[in-house]
């Protein structure tokens, strides 16, 4: 356009896996371990003495809030679990709309609690349905949130977006846009 805005078609993404087979994965639960080194890392970890609270964003499905794993993992306040959902869950139990009602945000957050140490948080921003569906447009505005309303009060280390779809040109523009 003449004013120099762009406009593209939102776009729908998918979750998808794949299974890897380079590596033995027998020392750990969790898949991908041995690849990262995550040994390396939590002596890494050790020896800096890192112990400052941090967080994870986590751009899924949602988290499975009542889940185990997570038990003192989550980034709260004095609200609860902070968080945020572009999608309503089917699942209402435990009042939180980025309930998990797919299972993969709760299966990638589980692996980052797992092979984390304990300071590392997990704050939950449900960008797909319960088809493991989502539009770019809330992956983007989650992006954006995740950026401009939580990094001012917390030390977010990064975001996990274990998501797949179309990667046509202008879907990728609008995502390194937020960057």
């Amino acid at each position: 356009l003449q004013d120099g805005v762009n406009v593209s078609i939102d776009t729908i993404v998918t979750i998808s896996s794949y299974a890897d087979t380079d590596y033995d994965y027998s020392a750990y639960k969790n898949w991908g371990a041995e690849a990262l080194d995550i040994g390396g890392y939590r002596e890494y970890l050790k020896a800096q003495n890192v112990t400052k609270q941090i967080a994870v964003a986590v751009l899924d499905t949602g988290i499975n809030t009542a889940h185990e794993v997570f038990t003192d993992r989550f980034l709260t306040d004095s609200n609860g679990i902070v968080g945020y959902s572009y999608y309503n869950s089917t699942y209402t139990y435990s009042g939180y709309s980025f309930e998990d009602d797919r299972g993969h945000g709760t299966h990638v957050a589980g692996i980052i609690c797992s092979l984390t140490p304990s300071n590392v948080k997990i704050l939950p921003i449900k960008v797909m349905n319960s088809y493991g569906k989502g539009t770019t447009t809330n992956i983007i505005a989650g992006v954006q949130r995740v950026s401009d309303v939580y990094s001012s009060s917390y030390t977010i280390a990064c975001a996990n977006l274990s998501l797949g779809g179309g990667a046509d040109e202008t879907s990728l523009n609008a995502y390194t846009s937020v960057f």
